[in-house]
Parts: structure tokens; C-alpha cells; sequence
């Protein structure tokens, strides 16, 4: 049994209200050791709205990266679980990418993040 199991995060990311996004907090999910450094990775997963310069659109993604461990807009986590060993990162973002992504003006990141961690739970994610 190994004392640094991967674990499950719910992660809230500083950004700038706007009167399109109100909302003080991005929200994602992300899987990283137990007491990850400075310099370790970790991957976060979300959906973004990106602007789109050749239309103009900003459609949800559904997005799985791996950046650095901590970053001056992460303003906080909360453990949502351990993985079991035999869960790897790639089953996680496989069972998440299943969750929908929808293309609304009232619908944000949270809202999929309301609709993920059921998923995650029912898969035995946590």
C-alpha cells in the first residue's frame, strides 16, 4: 500500500469579473501527488471558453493538460478523494471527457464541474 496516492482535487483559479463572467473563480479538477513541489506537474482537468479570433465564438472544451503544481492564480483546493492505484490519469480524463460539455450563455465551468464529480464518484474514481 503506498503512502502518495494520487489524489482528486477540486481547484478554484482567480480571475477578473466581467459582466459576461460574474464569476470570481474558475473551477476545474485536478489529479496531482500528495504533497506536490513547486516544480512537480499536475493535470488539470476543465472546460474553458476560449475566444475563437476567426468567429468571434467562445464554445466550451472539454480539456485535460499538464502544467506546473502551483501557479499565483490557484487560489485554493479541496480533496475530493484518493485514487486507488490502478486508477491512472487516463482513466480519469476518459471517464470525465464523458460528461457533457453544452454550448449555453448561462451555463459555466462550475456547472460542469456540478455534473463531473457524480461521474467521478459512480466510476469509483475517488
Amino acid at each position: 500500500m503506498t503512502g502518495n496516492k494520487t489524489r482528486l482535487y477540486l481547484a478554484f483559479y482567480s480571475r477578473l469579473p466581467t459582466p459576461r463572467q460574474p464569476v470570481k473563480y474558475h473551477t476545474s479538477l485536478i489529479l496531482t501527488p500528495k504533497n506536490p513541489k513547486v516544480t512537480n506537474s499536475i493535470t488539470v482537468i476543465h472546460v474553458t471558453n476560449p475566444l475563437d479570433p476567426e468567429t468571434g465564438a467562445q464554445p466550451w472544451k472539454f480539456e485535460s493538460k499538464t502544467t506546473i503544481a502551483r501557479t499565483a492564480k490557484l487560489a485554493g483546493v479541496m480533496l475530493l478523494g484518493k485514487l486507488s492505484p490502478d486508477v491512472t490519469v487516463d482513466n480519469v480524463t476518459d471517464i470525465l471527457q464523458t460528461v457533457a460539455v453544452k454550448q449555453d450563455a448561462n451555463w459555466w465551468c462550475h456547472d460542469w464541474i456540478l455534473e463531473a464529480i457524480p461521474v467521478s464518484t459512480v466510476n469509483n474514481i475517488r
